[in-house]
Order: structure tokens, then sequence, then C-alpha cells
């Protein structure tokens, strides 16, 4: 009995110990990634265990992607591989927090290359007691909209402002312009829309 708890405490020491190790390989990924070699990062992230430090690299690399690519692919599928890595973190509430921002990336990728089903499907996937949930309510909002689905858009957002606001601040509001931040904060638009 003795053995077997010596051998148990010894496997989790050493999960503990490849922690720096894989930290190191994140920071390594980091330094080519900000030097401007994507290629070189995603060999090193490739090379990596798969858990925390490993999706927040290809987290990361989708963001390069999707700031250097007309087309979304390469960011999409980097961030199905960050969801797949995430999946495999022994601590959940992180993995959890992970996931949010993944998904919630992923949607945004998607809504902004009019792929409006895909882009629901990544939101409503993030857990409500998420802390990207108010975002992920108002973007499903926005690709509602975008359908034509005008009521539906309202119940997402009337939901999203169910939030505290102090969670969240969503930088597009200032990029879609005044018309529709009245529009959202005040829910006047949405009456008209919706027909009541």
């Amino acid at each position: 009995m003795v053995a077997l708890s010596c051998l148990c405490g010894l496997v989790a020491a050493s999960a503990y110990a490849e922690q720096p190790r894989q930290q190191q390989l994140y920071d390594d990924a980091e330094l080519a990634r900000t030097r401007g070699s994507s290629e070189e990062a995603g060999k090193i992230l490739a090379g990596m265990n798969e858990g925390y430090w490993s999706a927040v690299g290809y987290l990361n690399l989708s963001g390069d992607y999707a700031r250097n690519d007309l087309n979304p692919s390469r960011a999409l599928v980097a961030l199905r591989v960050a969801l797949a890595m995430a999946d495999k973190d022994a601590d959940a509430e992180r993995k959890a927090a992970l996931r949010s921002r993944i998904l919630l990336r992923a949607g945004y990728l998607a809504y902004k290359s009019s792929e409006y089903e895909k882009a629901l499907g990544f939101f409503e996937k993030i857990p409500l007691d998420s802390h990207k949930t108010p975002q992920a309510l108002y973007f499903h909002g926005l690709v509602l909209a975008e359908q034509g689905n005008h009521r539906a858009a309202m119940q997402s957002w009337h939901r999203a402002k169910k939030y505290p606001l102090r969670t969240w601040r969503c930088r597009c509001l200032d990029c879609h312009g005044a018309g529709l931040r009245s529009f959202w904060l005040s829910g006047a638009g949405g009456r008209g829309l919706s027909g009541s």
C-alpha cells in the first residue's frame, strides 16, 4: 500500500515538474511568433504536450493568422487545435475560462467572414456562467441580426444586458458606430424591428 501511494505521488510530482518545461517551450514559441516567424512558433507548439500552455500558444498563433490572412481558415484551424489542447488541462477552472476565450475568438472570426451558422455554433458552446458570456451574447445577437432575425437578436442583447457591465467592454461598439450603440443600449430600435 505504501509503495502504491509513493508511486502515485511520483506521477503527480512529474506532472507538475513538466509544467515549467511546457511554459519554457511556450515562451520560446512566443518569442518566435513575436519575431514574425509563425512557422517556427508552430513547430515548437507541435512538439509540446497537450494542455494549457500549448492551447494558449495556438490561441496566440491564431491571432497572427487572423491579422495576416484574408481567409480565416488557418486561424480557425489553430483555434480548433487550441480547443483540443485546452481540453487536456488538468485545472478545470482554467480550462473552462480558456475554452470560452477560444470559442469567442472562433465565433468572432466566423462572424467577420460571414459564416453565420458556424459563428452561432461557437457562441452557443460558451457556458452561461463564463466571464465571456456577455460578449458571446452580444455577438450572437449581431449574427442573428445579420440573418434578419431581429427579434431573436434583441433577446440575445437583452440577456447580455443582464450581466454586470463591469465584466466586459465590447470594443466593437466603437467600431460599429454610435447608431448600433444606441440601438443596443436603449433597445428602442429592436422594438420597432420586432413589431411590438
